[in-house]
């Protein structure tokens, strides 16, 4: 197995394209980016009249937001002018000739079409634009095969102890409970919500193994019950901006099955599109030298932390390892 955690490195501190502020762009209100932190999508509409306008993009779906000339407020809504002409429209056809289809990368279509209001004039939807060239770029994880094996060493798998009564009477967390909490506190969307056991994968979209677990996934979850909560990183700047789409999209699992399954179109690379929070992902698994994708994480019934480093060769195994130890 090829080791990559240099590549992560490397990776975690490339100049990546993130929706860069520019000069004349005001800092986005602490409202709004505390989203943003999470993997929304905030683009800048413009000034009218001393206010100035963002449109956010979470879970597929546009909203606008207003912040008073002080600083000391934000409003929710669309904007008109005094004689009812409506600006927000005029501002969406300005941020959609600055970007051109970027702006539809989360929402795959005209979101104008939505029931929260215009993003755009009345064009076609159509997907971002991408630099085909930089389809060829080779993710660190296609060319070998990662390791299937469970880990069992002592920083992987931790016994809970349920018999403590207060938090100042537990014991120290141990190198995975607190892995477990940083996996918690993550950006992740899942896929079958309706599950009643959590598992955890570090998933790049250009990965080819990441793709093979994810075409495996429906049937894995639905039969072990379980939610399967995606956490997606880019270990290349074309991954990372499709991961951010996920984030930012109101059916990310739906759109990773089918990029997965051949379809390009399905997860745009869009040069605007923010990846702070791919990057915070990214970073959590350099911090705990997770060095390939996917990378699986779950509890057993008994508590126990398992790390699954690459592919699951036997999935019946895995669900016998959460639902019997």
């Amino acid at each position: 197995m090829r080791h990559i955690f240099t590549i992560f490195l490397i990776m975690l501190f490339l100049p990546f394209a993130a929706h860069a502020q520019t000069q004349n762009e005001p800092e986005l209100p602490p409202t709004l980016k505390q989203f943003t932190e999470q993997g929304a999508q905030a683009y800048f509409l413009g000034n009218f009249e001393g206010m100035n306008g963002w449109v956010l993009i979470r879970q597929g779906r546009p909203e606008y937001f207003y912040e008073n000339k002080e600083r000391t407020a934000i409003v929710m809504g669309l904007l008109f002018n005094k004689d009812g002409q409506m600006m927000t429209m005029s501002q969406l056809s300005d941020l959609k000739r600055r970007l051109g289809d970027d702006i539809y990368a989360t929402t795959r279509k005209n979101p104008s079409q939505t029931d929260t209001g215009p993003i755009s004039d009345n064009t076609a939807p159509a997907t971002a634009t991408d630099d085909t060239s930089a389809n060829s770029d080779v993710n660190a994880n296609i060319d070998s095969q990662p390791s299937q094996e469970t880990v069992p060493d002592e920083q992987s798998s931790v016994e809970e102890d349920t018999s403590m009564a207060t938090p100042l009477m537990a014991a120290a967390p141990t190198p995975a409970e607190r892995m477990y909490v940083d996996l918690i506190q993550s950006k992740w969307f899942t896929i079958n919500p309706e599950g009643t056991h959590d598992v955890f994968a570090f998933i790049d979209p250009d990965c080819v193994h990441c793709q093979h677990f994810i075409r495996d996934a429906d049937s894995f979850v639905k039969k072990g019950n379980l939610r399967l909560r995606v956490i997606p990183v880019g270990m290349n700047e074309m991954s990372a901006r499709r991961a951010a789409v996920l984030l930012a999209s109101a059916n990310p699992g739906e759109r990773l099955i089918q990029y997965a399954d051949g379809d390009k179109d399905a997860l745009p690379a869009p040069a605007s599109v923010n990846v702070d929070a791919i990057n915070d992902n990214t970073a959590l698994m350099v911090k705990n030298r997770f060095d390939v994708t996917p990378m699986i994480v779950y509890r057993t019934k008994k508590g126990a932390v398992r790390i699954i480093r690459g592919r699951p060769a036997d999935y019946d195994n895995v669900l016998r390892d959460i639902n019997e130890n």
